[in-house]
């Protein structure tokens, strides 16, 4: 944290782009219901196995999962286990419609178990059959969507869109956020590079991830479509591009796995941005990357607490940076060591901790108490060091643990 000299920053902005933009004040579920319902006969979901789902078939299952979900009070929390992403983005919904938070376990058999408890889950929502997840601690399994349509009158009111929504796992706990971070993430994303809203988007993460859930939720919100597929099998190849385009959110661990076996999926080639959530990075990684996929790649980096943060814009993306703080975002700089924010700018250190003011930042980790506070007032403590050059542009660096494990920063 040693200061050096330096002229006050200019700050780059891409001309047009606002610093803040207004995030939708109501529970997901409604949004969706509507935008879905606007249009019933447009593309919802695509997979490899079952192909075009239409807005109105998803809204449906969707309602009859709901439906289902009824009949069970006590459920306030509920677990979606579902390796079909588009079958889980289903039941998510329908859980959403009826008002229950949602918890996204991802793990072996014991780390499920662990995360259902941490979750204090309920009930386990799956589209496989109940017996193939019996090793869940005793926690009842409800196979959905037994039922289609049956909720279109039962839909409770809607709460409000601060409430709880989801629980998705990170390297400290479950995380804890309200529809209304979950909408933050999207509008972040769309708001800095506003091409994406026309875009549908080409998911290749599991659906409790930020980065599938920055991309699915928003490109439903916008009216687009959802295209899953999984890089590493030969199926990948077989997903259709829209005529609107594709944008893609990658995750460095899938990328770095199969660059080696052949050329990007033409999906990923033809798609119209490609984001990468990364780490530091070295300049000929990203080459490297580039010359895989056949194009400019896009350095995105966030963490389960926050969600998306940095990223580069399509106009300006130096080489071995990450790029800028996104909409809705202010990123300061914090003492690693005394984990108090610093009095002296960025433009005056070598480097920092980054921490997050951010929209998307969640509500908390769901074992409030026995997990150590990352707020300071509003800002999270990421554990993340960068530093941010006299022009704005976010270069990142090795992570550090803060009091109590390092966060998982992407």
């Amino acid at each position: 944290m040693s200061k050096v000299g330096g002229a006050l920053p200019s700050w780059y902005w891409p001309a047009g782009i606002p610093r803040r933009v207004a995030v939708p004040q109501q529970p997901i579920a409604r949004l969706l219901r509507k935008t879905l319902g606007a249009a019933p006969d447009g593309h919802a979901l695509w997979t490899a196995p079952g192909g075009w789902v239409s807005n109105a078939r998803l809204l449906d299952a969707a309602l009859g999962v709901c439906a289902d979900l009824q009949a069970n009070d006590a459920a306030k929390v509920v677990a979606v286990v579902e390796p079909d992403p588009a079958q889980a983005l289903t039941l998510l919904l329908g859980a959403w419609l009826a008002g229950r938070q949602v918890c996204l376990p991802a793990g072996d058999t014991e780390r499920l178990r662990a995360q259902l408890a941490e979750a204090q889950a309920a009930l386990v929502l799956t589209a496989r059959e109940p017996r193939e997840l019996s090793g869940l601690a005793g926690v009842p399994v409800m196979r959905a969507p037994a039922r289609a349509g049956a909720a279109a009158a039962q839909v409770p009111a809607a709460g409000r869109a601060t409430d709880p929504a989801l629980l998705i796992p990170a390297a400290r706990g479950l995380v804890v956020h309200s529809h209304f971070s979950l909408s933050a993430m999207a509008t972040a994303l769309s708001a800095f590079i506003k091409e994406i809203k026309d875009l549908s988007f080409l998911c290749t993460t599991p659906l409790g991830t930020w980065e599938a859930l920055t991309g699915a939720i928003g490109a439903l919100l916008r009216g687009r479509s959802v295209l899953f597929t999984d890089l590493a099998e030969p199926g990948c190849d077989a997903v259709p591009i829209p005529a609107e385009g594709l944008f893609s959110i990658l995750c460095r661990a899938d990328v770095d796995r199969v660059i080696e076996r052949r050329r990007a999926p033409q999906a990923l080639r033809g798609s119209r941005y490609v984001f990468v959530s990364t780490g530091a990075f070295k300049p000929a990684w990203r080459r490297r990357l580039e010359a895989w996929a056949g194009k400019p790649i896009l350095p995105l980096w966030g963490m389960p607490e926050i969600g998306p943060a940095v990223v580069a814009h399509p106009t300006w993306y130096p080489v071995g940076a990450h790029g800028f703080p996104l909409v809705n975002v202010s990123i300061v700089p914090v003492d690693p060591d005394s984990g108090r924010q610093s009095v002296v700018p960025w433009e005056m250190l070598t480097s920092a901790e980054m921490g997050v003011e951010s929209l998307s930042a969640m509500l908390g980790y769901a074992r409030p108490g026995q997990v150590p506070d990352l707020r300071i007032g509003k800002v999270v403590r990421t554990g993340q060091i960068a530093n941010i050059d006299h022009v704005g542009v976010v270069t990142l660096h090795h992570s550090r643990p803060t009091g109590g494990g390092a966060p998982d920063a992407g």
